[in-house]
Formats: structure tokens, sequence, C-alpha cells
């Protein structure tokens, strides 16, 4: 028996490492193109241009310039925007509020009219709004101009009407790419607002990228309209992370691959929060370091003034660039997404299947003890079902989410049973846990190496899977092996006991609390990501909460009571909260606009400290508290 077990020990090694052979052409595909399209560009949102203090004199756009900004977000002013200043010497108001004289010379007494001032620019602006409302009309007294849409003034109070012209020419005369951002087009319809992104496009050749603004897409129900449009016109669209607005996604399908992703903040979110700005700024390098962002949008900081000053403003912008370019970030506009060789995911979809079946076959053979991996037989229908499953997941992509979401659970849990079953070379089971995990996450990552899913156009269902399916495995084999003393049924057919109530309650808290901790900052406070940040700093890659202060120094802990026969009802939490530090490593893979080699240096970070740290916990409470326990004990 121990032949076999070796046997397929073996057997299983050479399989794993055939799955990553076959994965590595698609690897090596992404680390290029992480290499080739590292960069990260600073944008300024012009909507905040008149509201930074500046000296008299100063030139406002030299200064952002000077200090980092390489583009600049054009906003389609709504009407509110226009009443509140948005755009110098024009406003919006309701048709009842201009001069009769106005009032008389249009056809209908109703609607919104927009009143334009400036005789060098009112041309220009009657043509966008001729364009964006075709049903509109024009009267001109003096030099003022008034644009009359049918439409109610409350109707366009969140709508876009018209943008900053002034601007636009002054920026795109300089050669500065803009970034457009229309709103949602209520009052216009569809073909409206293509005519007026044409009439912008043609007038202003720096315009590069659409970012479609509102709680809802600016063409809905239509929303392939747009991205054609930029398809066509060779533009990009911007996809905004964490985005809520309704239809966005199909939005940006529909320009796929001409789509970039886009970071910003808003205003409500920083006061609603308390950001404050050295959180806020390293927020914004953790979006292009982690998640690959092109573009950052880094608006003032409403926290630090009421009127805040363009110097403050410029010096944020200076220490963001400064990071950014000491940590290799280019300036380089960014490209359309490119394609990935088809035989790459030819190849990583069989390996993905071989590590799925090899890691289910070794859980059977654990649970029945019995030798499967070293039967030449089962290792050629394993082989002929990976090739099948691996070909038809390539045409039917929930497939490869399936077998993604289950091979990452099944990772975990086999790393930490192969961890666990070394307890008496501790060192060598956590070397060998880890370096599973980093060959099974490079195979998964490796299928998962297409832009689709780097550019998170299609997403991973098997994160949250990832992390509960190991408990559950681990926990069924130990019931079943009698790793714990009592089995199923002597636990079901007895009471409960109060510890195993508070046992359960522990660990369902904690499922639910990783579950919701799992994103990028929910459920996290000030504090915990000012420590988070600070570890960033120190190691270049911040290891993960489960891995460093929860699962690793759980195994060494386990590792010494498993040799010291000590607490034998108590041991499975140990054991359950070692899965936890694999199920994150494994996790970690599994986010694939993340770059690999942050990825493995964030797993290595996590092992080791956490390994360390263990040893410290372990050390002080047998050399400091066990003692102290018995003498109170004593005393007691």
């Amino acid at each position: 028996m121990m032949t076999k077990t070796k046997n397929d020990a073996r057997v299983f090694v050479y399989c794993l490492f055939a799955a990553l052979a076959l994965a590595i052409p698609s690897l090596m595909w992404r680390l290029f193109q992480e290499h080739a399209n590292r960069s990260a560009l600073l944008v300024f949102d012009l909507m905040e241009l008149h509201s930074l203090n500046a000296e008299e004199g100063q030139n406002r756009f030299a200064a952002l310039m000077e200090a980092g900004i390489s583009a600049f977000m054009v906003p389609e002013c709504t009407a509110e925007d226009l009443v509140k200043g948005a755009v110098d010497q024009v406003t919006a108001v309701p048709a009842a509020d201009v001069p009769d004289s106005v009032l008389r010379s249009f056809s209908y007494p109703s609607g919104t009219v927009v009143i334009l001032r400036d005789p060098a620019l009112a041309e220009l602006q009657q043509e966008y709004l001729k364009r964006r409302f075709k049903s509109g009309e024009r009267v001109a007294e003096g030099r003022t101009v008034y644009f009359r849409i049918p439409r109610p003034y409350v109707q366009l109070e969140k709508a876009g009407v018209l943008p900053d012209l002034r601007s636009m020419q002054y920026l795109s005369a300089a050669g500065v790419p803009l970034v457009f951002a229309p709103s949602p087009s209520v009052g216009s319809s569809g073909e409206g607002l293509e005519e007026s992104l044409t009439f912008v496009c043609d007038n202003f050749s720096s315009v590069k990228v659409l970012c479609p603004t509102g709680e809802i897409a600016t063409t809905y129900p239509d929303t392939e309209r747009l991205g054609s449009f930029v398809k066509e016109r060779g533009l990009l669209m911007a996809q905004v992370e964490f985005s809520r607005q309704y239809g966005a996604d199909r939005q940006v399908a529909a320009a796929w691959p001409n789509v970039v992703s886009l970071h910003a903040v808003d205003r409500e979110e920083v006061l609603k929060r308390n950001i404050i700005r050295p959180i806020m700024l390293n927020r914004f390098y953790r979006a292009a370091e982690e998640r690959e962002v092109r573009l950052l949008v880094l608006r003032a900081d409403p926290l630090r003034a009421v009127a805040p000053q363009l110097a403050e403003y410029c010096e944020d912008v200076k220490a963001l660039r400064a990071r950014l370019d000491g940590n290799g970030f280019k300036r380089l506009w960014p490209a359309p997404a490119p394609s990935s060789p088809w035989i790459n995911s030819f190849f990583s979809a069989i390996a993905l299947q071989i590590l799925f079946l090899l890691l289910l076959a070794r859980y059977v053979e654990r649970y029945f003890d019995m030798s499967l991996l070293s039967r030449k037989r089962f290792l050629g229908v394993l082989a002929a079902t990976a090739v099948v499953l691996g070909v038809c997941s390539l045409y039917a992509g929930i497939l490869s989410r399936l077998g993604g979401a289950f091979a990452a659970g099944f990772l975990a849990a086999e790393a930490s049973l192969l961890a666990m079953d070394r307890w008496k070379v501790p060192l060598r089971g956590a070397v060998e846990g880890f370096l599973l995990v980093l060959v099974g996450g490079l195979v998964i990552a490796g299928r998962f190496s297409v832009p689709l899913y780097m550019y998170r156009l299609s997403t991973f269902s098997g994160v949250k899977l990832s992390l509960l399916l190991p408990l559950l495995l681990i926990l069924l084999i130990d019931v079943h092996k009698r790793e714990h003393p009592e089995s199923l049924p002597e636990i079901l057919s007895r009471p409960p006991l109060w510890g195993e109530i508070v046992l359960a309650g522990t660990l369902l808290l904690g499922a639910a609390v990783m579950l919701l901790r799992s994103g990028n900052y929910g459920l996290v406070g000030t504090s915990e990501i000012m420590f988070r940040d600070w570890l960033e700093k120190i190691l270049g890659a911040r290891p993960r909460t489960k891995e460093f202060l929860i699962g690793y120094p759980a195994l060494v802990v386990w590792y010494y009571l498993k040799r010291q026969e000590m607490w034998a009802h108590w041991r499975e939490i140990l054991r359950l909260a070692v899965t936890l530090a694999f199920s994150s490593a494994v996790n970690s893979f599994c986010h694939f606009h993340t770059p690999l080699p942050l990825t493995l240096l964030r797993g290595f970070n996590g092992w080791w400290i956490g390994l360390v740290l263990g040893s410290l916990v372990l050390f002080v409470g047998v050399r400091v508290g066990r003692p102290l326990f018995r003498r109170l004990r004593s005393l007691l």
C-alpha cells in the first residue's frame, strides 16, 4: 500500500507539471502584455477647473500638465451644471424666465432655454446644440443667443446639454488628449447624440476616449449604438471601475476591443467614507499596480477645504506621478485590447481540465483509501476526458468557468491536506503545500489569461466558491477519516456541546465576514487600510490578511498540537483555519487583471510572514503563556 501511495504521489506530480507545461504559452503571452502595457496616465476632470483657486494670472492648464496631468476629461454639462457656471457665459433656465420679447419669438413658450453670451463661441455652441437637440430652435437678441430645447427644465437637470467647447478648443490645439464624457441623453434621441459626438470628433481631433456618465447608459435602451460608434471612429470606450451605471456593461462590450480601464472616485464617496488624502493617493496607485488601470481621474480633495487650492492639488498629482514613474509606469496612450493566439487557449483549456480531474481523483483517493493515479487505464481515461472537456470549453464558456471554480476549490483543499499530512516534517509540509498552490494557480491563471478576463469583460464566477468549497472538503474528509475523534453519525446522534455551538457560530460568522471582505475595500476601516498600505510600501506586495494573520500561523500551531497530541477535540478549527491560507493564495491567482509577478510576490510574502508570525506566537504561547496558565490554575 505504501508503494502504491508513493506511485500515486509521483504520478500526481508528473501530471501536475504536464498541465503547467501546457499552460506556459498562455502565461508567457500574458507576461509579455503586462510588461509592454505597463502604463498609467493621470486625468483631470474639467468640471473642477473653476473650483481650484489659483494665483492671479496663472495658467491652470499649464500648471496641471507640468504637475503630471496627461489628459483632461471633458464632461457634457447638464442644465444644473450650466446654472452653476460650469461653462463661462452660458446658462440654462426654464423658458418662462427669459425676456418676453424672446419668448414670443419661439414657436412654443415652453421648455428649457440655453443662453449663449459669448459671441466668439456662440456659432460653435449652436452647431453642437442643433445636432444634440434636433427639434430645438434659436433666437438672437443683440449679442446673446437663446436656444430653446422643447423639454421641461426638470428633465434636463441631470441630462447632457453642452460641453465646455472653449477649453476643448484650447486643449485640442495644444494636442492634449481628451476624454469626452457624454451625459444621459434625456430630451435627445440616440441619433442626436451620435450626431453631436460626430461633431465633437470632427472639430476636436484630440478626443481619444468616450466615458459615458450618469446612472443610466447614455443611449439606453440602445446601448450598443455608442459602442459601435466608438469602433467606427477608432476611439476607446472607458470601462469605469466599480461602476453602477445601468447598461454600462453592454455598452462597453459593444465597443470591444476598443476598451480602456478608468478609475475615479467621486466627491460623495470621499465624504461618506472619510477617505483621507494619503489613502486616496495610494488607492489610485493600487488601481494601476494591482488592476492595471490605465486612466486615473484624480479629483480635488473635498476634505481639505471648501475651495481647494490649485497648488495643493498639483502637489498631490506630483506625488502620485512620481510614485508611478518610480515603479516603472510609462506615459503611453492606451491602445485597443490585443488578441491572444487561439492555440494558447487550446492548450490552456486542456491544462485546466487536467488539473481539475487530477485534483478530483486525488481527493477520491484520500477519501476512500484507494489508488487511481497508478493505473494506466485510469490515466488514459483522465487524459481523454480532459481533452474532450477542454475542447468543449472553448465553445461553451460555462465549462471553463465551472472547471476553474472547482479546480480552485479542490486545489486549496489538496494543498491544505498535503501540508498537514507532513506534520512529522513541518517545514517540508509548508513548502510542498505552497508549491502546489503556485503550480496549480498558474495553470488556472493560464486558462484565463485572455483579454476578455484580463479586462474583466467576462467575470470568473469561482472566486467565492474557491473560498468556501475547501472548508467543506476538509471538514468532510476529517470527519470521515476520524481526524476529528468523533465520526459524523456520532456527532449527529448526541446533543450538541456548547463549545461546538460557539465554534459553529464562529465559523459561520468568519465565513460571512470573509465573503464580504473579499473585495477591494469592503468592510475595511481606515486604520486597517493604512496598515495595508504600509505593508505594501515595505514589502512591494501586501500579503493577504487571511494568509499571514490567520492561515499560516494556524498551520504552525497545528503542527505543534499534533506532534504533542494535544487538544484533539479542538484541533479541527485550526485545520479549517489553515485552509483559509491556501484558499486565499489560490484566490489570488483568480484575479486575472492583477499582474502575475505581483500575485506571486504577494503569495510568497503571505507564506513566509505567516510562518514566522506563527512561530513567534507558538514560542510565546509555549514559553510564556503555558507556564503562566499552569501557575494561575494551581493558585485557583
